[in-house]
């Protein structure tokens, strides 16, 4: 194990306690930290200060992990857990129907073409239930979807709730594995993309924020890969920046977590409806 200091502890105390943390907080508790304990500050070195926690966790099946969230391209930092089921893992702060109705709200936000689910929808599904199995009444569904808001595994904004770049990390071989004949990955940063611009000509998808960085400035802007004009106004959402964050790449499972993933989601989709419908391109 590497050699761990009092700064590092109190960052992994902090993802930790809060489980996900904007760029600013991680940068803003990097600071803290260093300030607090006497060490050397140097701005832009979050991503050593991530990787040296990193090194010490992943003996104990930990990773904080990247993301972008898809509405707004800022990025957060996740204490993924990568030694559980996708799913499973949800089990120890939720109760079982809550469980099953989380499992169908993923259903309906993979299967529409938008990656976004409406709250009045999510609440519909309480009569989807098999009342003999599981009881969940609407004023129950609301707060759960309340309490998994809060928990940052879904994200809303006016109505539409979709899933958070927690969530997206965190479940990220269930997706692939259970929805693997609608999930569309993206062309520009190869990650999952739900949320996004689909060329109308191929099955090429792009994240709003990838768009955004590929198309900005060009007057014709093509599809990259069928080279048919792009038929989408170019979206106005940037990837949150910071000086010194873009030499930490994301981590992503190593040969071996990637095989013991799929095969733990390979046994999770007897409890994941996989629909066959196919999202339009």
């Amino acid at each position: 194990m590497a050699d761990i200091t009092d700064v590092h502890r109190l960052g992994m105390q902090s993802f930790l306690s809060k489980g996900v943390l904007t760029m600013q907080e991680v940068n803003d508790l990097h600071k803290f930290a260093c300030e607090r304990y006497d060490e050397p500050y140097a701005a832009g070195h979050v991503g050593q200060f991530i990787q040296n926690i990193n090194r010490n966790i992943q003996p104990f099946s930990m990773e904080i992990r990247k993301g972008i969230e898809e509405d707004s391209g800022s990025q957060i930092y996740a204490l993924v857990r990568t030694s559980e089921s996708e799913i499973g893992r949800l089990a120890n702060d939720y109760q079982q129907n809550e469980l099953e109705l989380f499992k169908k709200i993923l259903d309906l936000i993979v299967q529409s073409e938008s990656g976004v689910a409406s709250s009045t929808d999510i609440l519909n599904l309480t009569t989807t239930f098999d009342k003999k199995l599981v009881k969940i009444t609407k004023v129950e569904a609301q707060n759960v979807l309340a309490k998994l808001i809060k928990d940052k595994w879904l994200n809303e904004n006016q109505g539409e709730v979709f899933l958070s770049a927690r969530a997206i990390l965190e479940l990220e071989t269930i997706l692939k594995e259970s929805y693997e004949d609608i999930i569309h990955i993206c062309n520009m940063c190869r990650n999952i993309t739900l949320k996004g611009q689909s060329c109308v000509n191929c099955s090429i998808r792009i994240h709003f924020h990838c768009a955004n960085r590929l198309f900005r400035g060009r007057a014709t802007p093509t599809c990259p890969g069928c080279g048919s004009p792009w038929e989408h106004d170019i979206p106005d959402i940037q990837i949150e920046e910071m000086n010194g964050d873009s030499d930490e790449p994301r981590p992503g499972p190593s040969g071996d977590e990637t095989s013991s993933r799929r095969a733990r989601a390979a046994s999770s989709r007897g409890t994941v409806q996989n629909s066959s419908r196919k999202r339009k391109h």
